[in-house]
């Protein structure tokens, strides 16, 4: 008899009303593995009258193993699901901190669906409605999720495991030589495959995590590499220069598959949408360029800063491109028409860093002039001066529920913000200096 897991799963059903008879027969056909695997599921039926709906969903969202994307043109057709509810799922999927299996119910156009990459239920993709017998379909999906599971399972605890457990076990894998010059930038596939290293000795070598063993050494560039990213869809590897070339890769062998010419300067970041079908890169020169990934053809050169590019970043649903610069702005670009919407000025000095929030409605920039600003991406708009670093501050970032925002500074410091709520209408921001936190209030506004 099979040994019965103690360990929870949380899974997260992701679903259009239309379809909460077949959320329903599913769940029956699941009996078996909440058995066996300790399954907890969740659903937005479950919340309860008078409850924020809002953040019940964000709190479960957030915290699942396993999110279920039951897919039908219901779905598709619901902005909630297929953009609020599908892109942090697949974000998370992406960071590695929850697997998302998309289940296919009825016949759906879904090949160019921002999930497209991941491996769909039933089998073969064939819808559930279009089985002859709909228990031999769900009984399909069944048997894929219990392998999902297993897979789940299977991940390393520190993916998994309590924080107690993970500060008393948590030790080195590997050591990964080779490199013969300072290493510059580490980053990981979306799949969680292959680990990718740049470094000043003008090289990129490719890691079997898992192993630690050495994959690829990919040469090409005459320059130190500055930076590398992979693509949502774990397809390609991008990789930025001092030769001011932008070189991409298969990660899968290791050769080069397109060299992106046209920046006369050192190129300092490259970055790809999420839905993989742009790849922007910064530049010494003062432009920002867009390319097709898929070709390595140019598509549009940004230009209107007139200091280095130091930083792209796209929003999460694929429809801004944001570019800090030298010059003490961020300018918005819309990536399809590489046409500029918006130059967000405030800054009084050098913008270093900027990030969109997972949910696209805030965009934030970090400056040399030791403040951190609040936009609102939509209308260019300024919302919030964030001040109290008393140095530069090199990096922000959201929290992948958007409920949150860090700030790094030269300060020493790295400082929280978030809202207290509805009756003080007070931001709140932590910092954490030397082992102690503080807090204290700042500028009223709603909660981001």
């Amino acid at each position: 008899m099979p040994e019965i897991s103690r360990e929870e799963i949380k899974v997260f059903y992701c679903y259009a009303r239309e379809d909460k008879a077949m959320r329903e027969e599913l769940e029956i056909h699941l009996s078996g593995l909440k058995r066996q695997y300790h399954l907890t599921t969740w659903s937005d039926h479950e919340i309860l009258p008078g409850e924020d709906f809002q953040k019940a969903i964000d709190a479960h969202l957030s915290t699942a193993d396993l999110v279920l994307l039951l897919i039908s043109p219901h779905f598709l057709n619901s902005d909630y699901c297929y953009g609020e509810e599908m892109q942090r799922a697949l974000e998370r999927h992406r960071e590695g901190s929850c697997l998302v299996v998309p289940i296919l119910l009825h016949p759906t156009y879904w090949e160019e669906a921002p999930f497209s990459h991941i491996q769909l239920l039933p089998t073969d993709a064939r819808p559930i409605t279009s089985w002859p017998n709909r228990y031999e379909g769900f009984h399909d999906v069944a048997r894929g999720i219990g392998t999902t599971i297993k897979a789940f399972r299977s991940r390393p605890i520190f993916q998994r495991a309590p924080s107690s457990v993970i500060s008393q076990s948590l030790v080195t894998l590997h050591t990964l030589q080779g490199h013969t010059a300072e290493v510059t930038h580490v980053e990981f596939s979306a799949n969680s495959q292959w680990l990718a290293s740049a470094s000043d000795d003008d090289t990129v070598r490719l890691w079997n995590p898992q192993s630690g063993q050495p994959l690829h050494t990919l040469q090409g560039h005459t320059g130190p590499v500055t930076h590398v990213e992979f693509s949502a869809n774990s397809q390609w590897l991008v990789s930025a220069s001092h030769d001011s070339t932008v070189r991409l890769w298969n990660p899968q062998t290791g050769q080069p598959l397109h060299t992106l010419q046209g920046h006369t300067k050192l190129v300092w970041r490259v970055s790809f949408s999420p839905n993989s079908q742009w790849l922007a890169s910064a530049s010494d020169d003062g432009t920002v360029r867009l390319w097709n990934p898929q070709s390595g053809q140019p598509l549009h050169t940004l230009q209107g800063h007139t200091g280095t590019v130091t930083h792209v970043a796209f929003s999460a649903n694929s429809q801004w491109l944001a570019s800090a610069s030298d010059d003490g702005t961020v300018r918005l670009w819309n990536p399809q028409s590489g046409q500029p919407l918006h130059i967000l000025q405030g800054h009084t000095y050098v913008v270093l860093h900027a990030a969109f929030s997972r949910n696209s409605q805030w965009l934030a920039s970090a400056s040399y002039d030791n403040t951190v600003r609040l936009w609102n991406p939509q209308s260019g708009q300024p919302l919030h001066t964030l001040q109290g670093h008393t140095n530069s501050v090199n990096h922000v970032v959201f929290s992948p529920n958007s409920q949150w925002l860090a700030s790094a500074s030269n300060d020493h410091t790295v400082r929280l913000w978030g809202y207290l709520g509805a009756t003080t209408q007070a931001m709140r921001h932590y910092y954490y200096t030397s082992g102690a936190q503080k807090a204290r209030s700042a500028h009223p506004g709603r909660q981001f």
